[in-house]
């Protein structure tokens, strides 16, 4: 057994230090690197999160958009404004902010990866716990329409 250099009765964890010992100067996680930053440096970084983030927003949006359909911002935004800002499933507006289920989402083939329209996400979820399957859909239908 290796004993530690801060506590000599202790047996080493690691880097010749007892485990409380380790644990209080090496941890990782967010806390560690917040416990550096001075309040002048948290000052300024705010600052620059005010200033930035609106095209920081966008950059993220554009990176997203690119990575998961492969179309950039402005063929999205295009793509959005010849639907008249419409859910292609239901017709309805779409509503809600960035993360509501009103959102409209790119709907795309997961067999192909070709993309369809823009439907709300709910829809998106909807048609997804179906399997994108047409024939359980109009199941699902006809079992609705039977209690109408």
């Amino acid at each position: 057994m290796k004993k530690s250099t801060c506590h000599p009765e202790v047996e080493e964890f690691a880097k010749g230090l007892c485990q409380r010992c380790y644990m209080s100067q090496w941890r990782v996680g967010k806390d560690r690197s917040k416990e550096n930053h001075t309040p002048k440096a948290i000052i300024r970084m705010r600052s620059w999160y005010e200033k930035n983030k609106n095209d920081n927003f966008s950059m993220r949006k554009e990176t997203t958009i690119k990575h998961r359909y492969g179309i950039s911002l402005e063929e999205y935004q295009q793509r959005l404004e010849r639907q008249n800002n419409l859910c292609a499933l239901c017709g309805e507006a779409f509503y809600g902010g960035p993360k509501g289920s009103g959102r409209p989402v790119l709907d795309h083939n997961h067999e192909y990866s070709t993309l369809r329209e823009f439907i709300h996400s709910k829809c998106n979820v909807g048609i997804g716990h179906f399997d994108d399957n047409p024939e359980r859909l109009r199941k699902a239908a006809i079992y609705l329409e039977k209690f109408l």
